[in-house]
C-alpha cells in the first residue's frame, strides 16, 4: 500500500509538470511508468504491469512523432498531440493506481468496521470495561483483550471474519486506533 500510495505522490508530481508545461515531463513520465511497471512486477501482477507497459509505449509513440491513434506521422502540430496524448496516459495511470489502492484499502477498512462491531458489542455485553479501554495500550494489551474476548461465540465469530481480511498484526493496530477513540486520545 505504502508503495501504492509513493506512486500516488509521485504522479501528482507529474501532473504538475504537465500543468505547469515544464520541458522535464516527458522524462518525469517515462521514469514514473517504469517504476509503475517495476512495482506491479515485483509484485506479482503481470497484467497491471502489462496495462502500464502499454501506457509507455503509447507515450514513445507519440515521442517518435506518430500519432499513437492513427498510427500517422504527425509533421504539424506535433507537440500537441505529444502533449495530449501525455495528458491522456496520466489520466490513465491516475485511475489505474486509484483502483488499486482502493483494492488495497478495502480488507483494512472492511476489517476496520468489523473490529468497531465487535468492540461495541463486547462492551455492551461486559466484556470490556472503561477500564480495560483506559488501561488497554500496549500490544500485549491488546492481544489479550482480542483473545479474551472471543469467549463470547457470536464475538470469536466476527474475529474469524476479521482475520480473513487482515493479519494479527492489522488486528492489533486497528483495536488501538479504535481504543484510543474511544479514550479521547
Amino acid at each position: 500500500m505504502q508503495q501504492l500510495t509513493g506512486l500516488l505522490g509521485t504522479l501528482i508530481d507529474t501532473f504538475r509538470l504537465y500543468n505547469d508545461r515544464k520541458p522535464e515531463l516527458n522524462d518525469s513520465l517515462i521514469a514514473l511508468l517504469d517504476l509503475t511497471a517495476a512495482t506491479h512486477r515485483e509484485r506479482g501482477r503481470a497484467e497491471r504491469e502489462s496495462a502500464t507497459s502499454s501506457m509507455k509505449a503509447e507515450f514513445t509513440t507519440s515521442l517518435r512523432g506518430i500519432n499513437p491513434v492513427t498510427l500517422e506521422k504527425v509533421t504539424v502540430r506535433r507537440h500537441e498531440m505529444q502533449s495530449a496524448i501525455a495528458f491522456k496516459v496520466l489520466q490513465g495511470l491516475e485511475s489505474q493506481l486509484r483502483s488499486h489502492l482502493l483494492e488495497a484499502t478495502a480488507p483494512l477498512q472492511q476489517a476496520e468496521d468489523l473490529i468497531k462491531q465487535i468492540l461495541f458489542a463486547a462492551i455492551q455485553k461486559g466484556l470490556i470495561s472503561d477500564a480495560v479501554i483506559r488501561d488497554t495500550t500496549t500490544q500485549e494489551a491488546i492481544e489479550t483483550l482480542w483473545r479474551s474476548i472471543a469467549s463470547d461465540a457470536d464475538i470469536a465469530l466476527a474475529q474469524k471474519r476479521v482475520l480473513l481480511l487482515v493479519s494479527n498484526f492489522d488486528v492489533a493496530l486497528l483495536i488501538d486506533k479504535l481504543l484510543s477513540a474511544l479514550r479521547g486520545s
